[in-house]
């Protein structure tokens, strides 16, 4: 089933010693504008639960938890 074109962001991260510059913050939007210039329908984005201020920063940015049971196989 094709259901538009759909962006993954997956193992952002920045290092200890420069969190809390907006580095994150940056990342994410220049992914957000590249989806944007690109047309893509969705985002999808994967975090660990633990990772709290993570999930804070992309809640604030619009992002919402999406239930899902996710299953792969790998041969």
């Amino acid at each position: 089933m094709i259901s538009g074109n759909k962006g993954w962001i997956e193992d952002v991260s920045v290092d200890g010693n420069y969190r809390g510059m907006g580095i994150g913050l940056k990342l994410i939007e220049k992914l957000l504008s590249i989806s944007n210039e690109k047309q893509l329908s969705e985002i999808l984005l994967f975090t660990e639960e633990h990772r709290t201020p993570a999930i804070s920063l992309y809640e604030k940015l619009g992002f919402i938890k999406k239930e899902s049971n996710i299953y792969i196989l790998r041969n």
